[in-house]
Parts: C-alpha cells; sequence; structure tokens
C-alpha cells in the first residue's frame, strides 16, 4: 500500500508555527520574577506541586499543577483581574468566593477562598448560648488590665470598634447563610457582650455602636467596600476614647468627602476608588520619628508595627500609647490631634513574649495612659491576650516601692552564642531603658546567662534625665557588693559611656546597676504634668571579655 505524504503549504507551515508560538507566549511567565509577581498579586504564589503525588494522589497533583502554572503564565494575572472587574461592575456580582456583596456593601467572609467558614461574620455575631461565658471571662480580663495599669501608676482606656456584620445586620448579602444573619440582627439588637462589658466598665471601655447607628446611613460614614473603620467612623470611634480618656475639651471636627482607595483590593482582586468623610484635624499631627524611633528601641519592635505622632497645639499635654490592631492605625490620627504625644503599636502577629517586653517598657514611666483599640471580632481574645502580658509584666503584690522597681529579668533571655565575632550581642537586641521616679531607687539586673567564661563584661550605658543634681547617684553591684560609683561618668556627658566592669565567677556572677534620682519635685508633683520620671538609665549593648 502506498502511503501518500502529507504536504504543507509554505502558508500553512507559516500559520502553524505562528499558533504555536501564540500558544507558547504564556508560557514565558514561568520565567518572570517571583517576588514581583506575587507583589502584583497581592498574595504568596502557589508552590509546585510534589512529584510523589503524582502516583498517590493524582487529582492534588494536578490540582496544585493547575494553580502554580496559572500563577506564573503570562497574561493569566491580567485575564484574572479583568474577570473579576466584569464580575463586579457588569454583573453586579462578588469577584471573589470569600467576598460577600449586596449592592455597594462588601464583607470579607472567610480567609482562605477554598474554605468559606463565614468566621469574619461569625466572629461579630457569636451564638446567645455563648454570651454569658464571653461576658464573664472579657469582665475579669478588663479588670486585669485596670488592676496592672494602677499599679504601675498608669490610667487605661478601651474603645472596641462596631463591625459592619452588626452594624449593617439588616442589609448583609444574600449569600450569608440566614441563620448567621439572624444573628447578626439579634446580636445589634440585643446586650451583646460587648454591650455588657462596656456597661461594666463605662468609666473606662466604650462600645460606642448606638452612635455608629445613628450616622450609618450619612453618605461613605462607614465605607460599605472598605474593612477597616475609616474616615467619620474612625474618628467617631477616636472621639468616644477620648471623651473617657481625656478631661480637656474636644473639637468636634468638620468632614470633608474625598476619594481612596478601598482596602479591600487583595480580596477584590484589583483597585477600588471610593469615598471617605474625612475629619479636618486629621493632619493636626506630624509625624515623630524621635519618638517612633525611641518606641523602637525601647520595645525592641520593627518599625512597620509603629506610628507616632507629636502635637504642638495639643489641647492634653500627655503622652499616650494606643494598643491596636490594624484599626488602630485608622484612629491613631484623629487621637493624636488632641494628645502632645501619641504612640500606636499594632499588635497583630505578636507572640506572648513580645507583648509582655512591650507592656514592660510602656509601663515603667514612659506614657501616662494606655489606650486600647478592639475590633469586634476580635475583642474578646485581645483582651484576655492583653490581661495576661501585663499582668505578666508588673509585679502582682504591690509594696511601698511599687512602680520603682521593676521586674527581675530586665533583658529577654540570650544564650552565650547570640554573641557576634566581635564579642557584642546584636544592636538592639537587648536594650533596657529604667527610671527612677520621685527619690526612690530603680534597678537594671544583668542575667547570668550573659556571662559566659569570660572575667569582665563591657556595656554601653547612657543617662537620661531633666536635671543633674549632686542627690542623685548610679552605681554597680557586682556579686551584692558596690563594683564602681559611676555618678561622675554618666553625668559628665549625655553620650553614651563604655563601661568595663570585672567579675568573680565563683560569686554567681551577678550584676546589678542600681541608680537613684535626686528628691526634687517632679513634674506630676508640681501638678505640670504626670510625669513623674526623673533619672533614667539605658543599657542597649553588652560585650563579653577575656582576659587571661
Amino acid at each position: 500500500m502506498k502511503i501518500e505524504r502529507v504536504r504543507f503549504e509554505p502558508l500553512s507551515f507559516v500559520a502553524i508555527v505562528a499558533l504555536g508560538v501564540l500558544f507558547a507566549i504564556p508560557l514565558l511567565g514561568l520565567f518572570q520574577d517571583e517576588e514581583d509577581l506575587a507583589r502584583r498579586q497581592n498574595r504568596a504564589l502557589n508552590e509546585a506541586p510534589e512529584w510523589s503525588t503524582l502516583v498517590s494522589e493524582p487529582s492534588r497533583f494536578f490540582a496544585e499543577g493547575r494553580a502554580w502554572l496559572s500563577d506564573r503564565a503570562l497574561f493569566s494575572v491580567d485575564a484574572s483581574v479583568n474577570y473579576r472587574k466584569f464580575k463586579y461592575y457588569a454583573l453586579g456580582d462578588s469577584p471573589a468566593a470569600n467576598v460577600a456583596r449586596e449592592g455597594d456593601l462588601v464583607l470579607p467572609i472567610a480567609t482562605d477562598a477554598a474554605n468559606i467558614d463565614y468566621v469574619s461574620v461569625t466572629g461579630s455575631c457569636p451564638a446567645e448560648n455563648d454570651w454569658d461565658q464571653m461576658t464573664q471571662s472579657l469582665t475579669n480580663g478588663w479588670a486585669e488590665i485596670n488592676r496592672a495599669a494602677e499599679l504601675a501608676g498608669l490610667s487605661t482606656f478601651g474603645v472596641i470598634v462596631p463591625s459592619k456584620p452588626v452594624l449593617y445586620a439588616d442589609r448583609l448579602p444574600r449569600s450569608i447563610p440566614s441563620e448567621i444573619r439572624a444573628q447578626c440582627v439579634y446580636t445589634a439588637e440585643n446586650e451583646s457582650p460587648a454591650v455588657r462589658i462596656a456597661n461594666s466598665f463605662p468609666d473606662t471601655l466604650t462600645y460606642p455602636l448606638a452612635d455608629f447607628m445613628a450616622e450609618r446611613d450619612v453618605d461613605h460614614f462607614y465605607p460599605l467596600e472598605n474593612f477597616h473603620a475609616d474616615g467619620m467612623a474612625a474618628s467617631r470611634a477616636a472621639q468616644s476614647l477620648i471623651y473617657l480618656s481625656s478631661l480637656e475639651p474636644f473639637r468636634e471636627p468638620e468632614f470633608t468627602v474625598r476619594e481612596g482607595n478601598a482596602d479591600m483590593e487583595p480580596a477584590l482582586g484589583f483597585a477600588r476608588r471610593v469615598n471617605f468623610q474625612r475629619p479636618d484635624y486629621t493632619s493636626a499631627a506630624d509625624r515623630s520619628n524621635t519618638l517612633d524611633r525611641e518606641v523602637q528601641q525601647g520595645a525592641r519592635l520593627r518599625g512597620n508595627q509603629i506610628s507616632a505622632f507629636f502635637n504642638a497645639n495639643a489641647a492634653d499635654p500627655r503622652r499616650v500609647a494606643i494598643i491596636a490592631n490594624s484599626f488602630g492605625a485608622r484612629i491613631a490620627p484623629d487621637v493624636a490631634s488632641h494628645y502632645a504625644e501619641t504612640v500606636q503599636i499594632n499588635t497583630n502577629g505578636m507572640n506572648r513574649q513580645t507583648l509582655i517586653r512591650m507592656f514592660r517598657y510602656l509601663m515603667d514611666g514612659s506614657f501616662d495612659q494606655i489606650l486600647f483599640v478592639m475590633h469586634e471580632p476580635g475583642y474578646y481574645n485581645r483582651v484576655r491576650l492583653f490581661a495576661d502580658a501585663m499582668l505578666e509584666a508588673t509585679s502582682l503584690e504591690p509594696d511601698e516601692n511599687a512602680g520603682a522597681r521593676v521586674a527581675d529579668v530586665s533583658f529577654a533571655p540570650v544564650s552565650f552564642s547570640e554573641f557576634d565575632a566581635r564579642g557584642w550581642l546584636p544592636p538592639g537586641q537587648n536594650t533596657e531603658l529604667r527610671w527612677s521616679k520621685g527619690g526612690r531607687p530603680a534597678f537594671i539586673d544583668i542575667p547570668r546567662s550573659l556571662f559566659g567564661e569570660g572575667n569582665s563584661i563591657q556595656m554601653r550605658v547612657r543617662l537620661f534625665g531633666p536635671e543633674v543634681s549632686d542627690e542623685r547617684w548610679a552605681r554597680i553591684l557586682v556579686c551584692g557588693q558596690e563594683d564602681a560609683d559611676i555618678t561622675d561618668r554618666l553625668n559628665s556627658s549625655l553620650e553614651p559611656q563604655i563601661l568595663e566592669i570585672e567579675y568573680d565567677a565563683e560569686c554567681g556572677s551577678r550584676m546589678t546597676i542600681e541608680f537613684q534620682s535626686s528628691e526634687q519635685p517632679s513634674g506630676a508633683d508640681l501638678g505640670l504634668t504626670q510625669d513623674r520620671r526623673q533619672l533614667g538609665i539605658r543599657v542597649d549593648e553588652i560585650q563579653r571579655v577575656s582576659r587571661r
């Protein structure tokens, strides 16, 4: 049998090659910069499937393979964005499985599009059967927060910011199960745990749901396509907090409608411009790089966790710290318009030890007030977490020196191996600033773990204080005995001083810096401020030295 040869006309051959090249173009995406691609998609890229699953779990292998390829194929990101925009604008539909939409009201309903658990809604609307237990736990937690703050000589106040699932409970998207929507309506209309806890502590805690309800229909009050309370809603939350925390008159702001990006872009998959009601005092306070650095070093936090403000024309001269999640960043500028110095710390992702270290710093006399900003879905866990960390950061048995001597463990635990090749601890890893108040002694204990096998240690020490007085002094104790009087060294300059101290391992190598301020009246004693700080000493670098 004769087999006919297949012949291609030149034009057909060119067309086939061109078509092959066209279909191969998306594969060029495999050579893209993955970090840049991840930034464009606002998320981590899907990982390649493991080859072992091709035999054991073929369906999983191909599903993960498709996800991996679709993340990297050229034009796939643009196609995905355009598809989401088509669903949102042309069809009036939700652009993603983990986003619910009803008209302009847009809500995240889950953190994972593959597991729609509605946790973002049910967190605001807990089952009624849990209300009594939640209320009791919240009551205990907030009482412990107040107790710990009082022990440190501080006042503390808090606001629970109402969430969209409660504020707009009667308008929730129909894609949310009816029983969850009904629970949100019930939560909004009855004494929920948030209402109960605020009623139990009317002088220190507020839940401004009634105020929010009164203005929820004002245009752009709580931007319906925004996740965070922003603009007017954030300003009202800040006002409710300031009314509790300050006796100084508070100026009601004027609001102007301004356009900006909604913060739901990572969930929507594209940027969406919306209107906000912006208060006219938002820019009254300036960002303070000095305070920002001070808190970073003192609490050993990352710069992206902190925003600090200075207000030269503040109604209230005090320094306050706002402890919050991401909602605090929207409220901080409004609070900063009222106080002289404001620092906002985002505690998202902080572990227990970091929280304890942060509260130790905040409660050592550096701040006058601690203000808590909590979002409704997370306030229950936050209260318990903050209470635990604050109690750990303070002494539970107050005595006549309460507020002067701080916790024995002044430094974060470190191992001897963490010193660098030159013998220094990494900069900022161990920084301690302690204050002597009202002429009472204060102490910095150098832990045993820092000594190793050397026979001397160097410390970079700096003195802080509003006055220089013959009455104040500082000394270093080794094994309980005075080793060096460092008063003159520290009084001679405000620059950091390098001190070298010898020690004897036979006595256990216990070392303490002890110092005491003068008995001159502090700002608080004179009625000018609430600041009782008079003499501070900071140790921010330690080096072991071996001389044999």
